[in-house]
């Protein structure tokens, strides 16, 4: 009967999660074409040219390549879905205090309604993978004994994430060090803080043999192990989005003959994009990180505009932990790059780009933004109630604490890495949030027993006392 037992609820899992998968491509359905971004483009031609880019890490694009066997990138967008829809179920059957079940398919159908999950994951970006990363993270530092074949699954899936974009090995190091941190802290104060040490340095280190796997994949396709080509570039952008270049360059030039020198008063706000921007003029990008890197060394040397930008870091860290509100899916045009590379390498696919919702201008994330700006902040405040109020120790075990604590560190590093290398952008926290209210739900659907338990016996009180008056 056990057997039987156990036969069945495997099953139950398999079925939810190719559900869970189905529904979380709904959005994708209903634009009758996977979303689209700007580096998009970037990444099918890095995928479908075997070229790798100056700015982003090939691997995706490789991903894409493959998944989609050439003929279908609804067959990408499927697997993302499954991969997300596992994953969640994964970290149900780890952490959930009751079997799992379907629950897991009933919080993606939640989620997929109320937040931005789907579009994330039927968008063809790697952005999906960072809340990946930080699922399988947990599972990793938290979870019980797995068998080998997911052991060797998540760790496929966790390397693949942090490969696929630069901001994923610093968010996931910025959280181990935050989460180090708060061990000393507890240390000191002498109070009692489960620590899976051992566990920390594995997971520490296969976030390296992802960051390392990005120079790589570059040699192993170009002869040159580089992370990034113009990593000084899009700093100068963020030390300017800051307003902080020109100030310093009005300063420095004076002694310094930087190439920015020429066009302190033409530098526009997008120094990266903008097509006035005096990049543009002197041999693009790559050409010019080279000597924004020597002007950043004076720059990051001044222990004013140091202070200056850790403080502007801060505010900005702290507004986009916020953002979760905002144009996500722009309107394509036919002048994009990644539409010009569809017609370049893809033309097949041009149709149906061009009777997508969101090529239409027509797609409307708004009614879904205001649903999840509900879900996420009651799902913070069930949280805080649930970890500062609870009536006794025994309502939430020390394993429900540190996954809290990891999750939340974990959105903080993705604010701070994002708003501090890159620009403060709803795109970057609209991928991760949907975990706040995930992980509520799991715990309040936990609670049910307990609620449950605690109702009958203050029915069973009251009888008893209407008894014996």
């Amino acid at each position: 009967m056990k057997e039987d037992h156990e036969k069945l609820q495997r099953r139950i899992s398999i079925i939810s999660v190719w559900l869970g998968a189905i529904v979380l491509c709904t959005p994708a359905f209903v634009n009758t074409f996977p979303f689209l971004y700007t580096d998009t483009g970037t990444y099918l031609h890095c995928g479908f040219q075997g070229v790798t880019s100056d700015i982003r890490p090939m691997i995706y694009g490789l991903f894409i390549r493959h998944i989609s066997l050439k003929e279908s990138l609804w067959l990408v967008v499927f697997v993302q879905a499954l991969i997300v829809s596992w994953t969640i179920h994964t970290f149900y059957s780890n952490f959930s205090q009751r079997a799992a079940g379907m629950r897991p398919f009933v919080a993606i159908v939640i989620l997929t309604l109320m937040t931005g999950i789907g579009e994330v994951t039927g968008m063809l970006m790697p952005d999906f993978l960072t809340s990946v990363m930080l699922l399988i993270g947990c599972i990793f530092l938290f979870g019980g004994k797995q068998p080998l074949w997911k052991n060797i699954l998540m760790s496929i899936l966790f390397i693949f994430a942090v490969a696929s974009h630069h901001s994923n090995a610093y968010i996931l190091i910025l959280a181990l060090l935050f989460f180090l941190f708060i061990k000393i802290l507890f240390y000191f104060r002498k109070k009692s803080f489960v620590f899976p040490l051992r566990r920390l340095l594995i997971v520490a280190g296969f976030g390296l043999m992802g960051y390392f796997s990005i120079p790589m994949l570059h040699y192993a396709y170009s002869g040159s192990f580089y992370w990034s080509r113009v990593k000084n570039v899009f700093i100068t952008n963020r030390v300017n989005q800051m307003g902080l270049l020109k100030p310093f360059l009005h300063e420095y030039c004076a002694n310094h003959q930087y190439r920015l020198c020429d066009s302190i008063d033409k530098i526009p706000y997008d120094l990266l994009w903008s097509p006035v921007s005096p990049i543009r003029k002197t041999g693009g990008m790559a050409a010019n990180d080279e000597e924004y890197g020597h002007m950043l060394n004076d720059f990051f040397h001044d222990a004013h505009y140091v202070k200056k930008f850790a403080i502007r870091t801060l505010e900005n860290g702290i507004v986009q932990f916020f953002t979760i509100e905002g144009l996500v899916m722009t309107t394509e045009r036919e002048e994009g790059y990644h539409y010009q590379v569809f017609e370049d390498e893809l033309p097949e696919f041009i149709p149906s780009i061009r009777r997508s919702v969101q090529f239409s201008g027509k797609w409307d994330s708004h009614p879904t933004q205001l649903a999840q700006r509900f879900l996420v902040y009651a799902s913070f405040l069930y949280l805080l109630y649930f970890f500062l109020f609870r009536k006794t120790k025994d309502d939430v075990t020390s394993t429900q604490l540190n996954l809290v604590r990891f999750i939340m560190l974990a959105l903080v590093a993705n604010a701070f890495i994002c708003a501090g290398i890159s620009m403060v952008d709803v795109r970057f926290q609209y991928r991760v949030v949907w975990m706040v209210p995930m992980f509520a739900i799991m715990i309040m659907n936990d609670q049910i027993p307990l609620l449950w338990s605690r109702l009958k016996s203050l029915f069973t009180a009251n009888e008893t006392m209407n008894d014996n008056p």
